[in-house]
């Protein structure tokens, strides 16, 4: 009996120890503990692929959000707005597209405090950030993400407006009436008004140009033909006047009272030492008329120049040219500030002067900003047989222009006045302009970063 007691508590111990052996070899139950222990570094690393997609698409968002701001704000500064104006155009931009201001935060930079811009002061940054909610991230960290980006915009010129009516609200601010045939070469017609007719174009007129700019509306009426390179840029924002800054230096003295002379007179005009000379109460010219290089005030008086009238200025080679301008003394009555009349058939030949140093430079005609503007237009009517090369500036006033499409025709001129009328056959084009001339710019934004 003891023997088989012995040999059945031998067969529980194999019995067991095979079990036990068993288990030890059992990789089951081994994987179910190792998943249970990294199941919830899984579900981080996975939450955490997920949250980074949400975060990435989160960052395209505000990329969006960045760079309409950076473009807003860029153009508020072409419009001629800085500061409070500016920023809250930005935010507006951001807020349309995604940006909360309540979660965020922008900041606008100008120029860019980082980038390849940082000198250019009419560059404008555009940083947004925004913190980042976790999600199924949390189960491995709990850090905040924050996500940031930024935007820049600058200007870009767009072309050059070689014709611009500075007048704000008034119809009609560039104007072609009757069978006019306008060669606007390179040109950009530009109307401050904000008026729905601030460019009118009637008639049979003929009109070719690389484009049409206004805050307003323009009207072609009648039978025009209008031949543009680009599309008409309307309800835009006005133009900044080229030579808002340009001042008319102290002069003393009269050199001539009064000047006229007959058809048959030749004379000459030569500026003393001090670069100038001083016409006061006018000219009337009838006869020849040679101008040396420099700058003549015409103090009180108009400038005319008759059916019979040669004026030109046959030493204007080089960097050398002639400044004409309208004025009045302080201390007199700014209604005396006279207009230029050049009558049909004048044969008028001059170009302003090119040296970057002079104070007129690029200027030829400058009519002082103290003028009424409620007087008769400044004409310039010579057609064939005038060549009028560089800036005819009449801020306050109005200039009715036929001309520069003879022989030989001039390959700047830039017309700026109040409002301007074109009639007869004109050829203007602003393609060979230098430095001299202060260019009355057309710009658009951009990003650039």
């Amino acid at each position: 009996m003891e023997r088989v007691a012995s040999l059945t508590d031998m067969n529980a111990y194999r019995t067991l120890v095979r079990d036990l052996r068993d288990f030890v070899r059992d990789r089951r139950a081994a994987t179910a503990i190792i998943f249970a222990l990294s199941l919830p570094a899984l579900l981080g690393l996975a939450g955490l692929g997920i949250d980074v997609g949400v975060w990435y698409q989160a960052r395209r968002e505000m990329q969006t959000a960045a760079d309409a701001a950076a473009i807003a704000a860029a153009l508020e500064h072409v419009r001629g707005n800085e500061g409070a104006p500016l920023d809250a155009a930005a935010l507006v931009e951001a807020e349309r597209n995604g940006f909360d201001d309540d979660n965020g935060e922008l900041d606008i930079n100008n120029p860019p405090s980082t980038g390849a811009y940082t000198a250019d002061t009419a560059a404008f940054e555009a940083i947004v950030t925004e913190p980042q909610r976790l999600y199924l991230a949390s189960v491995v960290t709990d850090a905040e993400i924050t996500v940031q980006v930024r935007g820049v915009a600058t200007r870009q010129v767009l072309g050059e407006a070689c014709v611009l009516a500075l007048h704000p609200t008034v119809s009609g601010g560039v104007t072609f009436t009757g069978s006019t045939t306008a060669n606007l070469i390179n040109c950009i017609v530009a109307a401050n008004s904000r008026a729905n007719d601030a460019i009118e174009i009637g008639g049979n007129t003929d009109l070719t140009a690389l484009s049409l700019w206004t805050p307003g509306g323009y009207d072609p009426h009648g039978n025009p033909g209008v031949y543009l390179q680009e599309e008409p840029m309307t309800h835009t924002w006005p133009l900044e006047d080229p030579y808002a800054s340009l001042t008319i230096p102290a002069f003393v003295g009269c050199d001539a009272t009064g000047f006229n002379d007959s058809p048959t007179d030749e004379q000459t005009l030569s500026p003393g030492v001090d670069g100038y000379y001083v016409l006061c109460d006018g000219l009337d010219v009838q006869g020849t008329l040679h101008l040396e290089p420099g700058t003549y005030y015409v103090d009180g008086g108009s400038f005319t120049a008759n059916a019979t009238a040669i004026i030109d200025c046959p030493n204007c080679t080089g960097d050398a040219g002639v400044t004409i301008v309208m004025t009045r003394a302080p201390g007199n009555p700014t209604s005396e500030i006279g207009q230029i009349d050049v009558n049909g058939s004048a044969t008028v030949t001059l170009r302003a002067p090119t040296d970057e140093t002079e104070h007129f430079a690029g200027i030829l005609f400058y009519q002082d900003r103290r003028a009424d503007a409620m007087v008769n237009p400044n004409r310039f009517n010579g057609g064939s047989t005038m060549s009028l090369e560089g800036g005819l500036y009449f801020p306050s006033q109005n200039l009715d222009f036929n001309g520069n499409n003879g022989v030989g025709a001039p390959t700047c001129t830039q017309i700026i006045a109040s409002t301007v009328t074109f009639s007869g056959d004109s050829s203007i084009q602003n393609a060979g302009c230098d430095d001299s001339l202060s260019p009355a710019n057309v710009y658009n934004v951009h990003l650039v970063e």
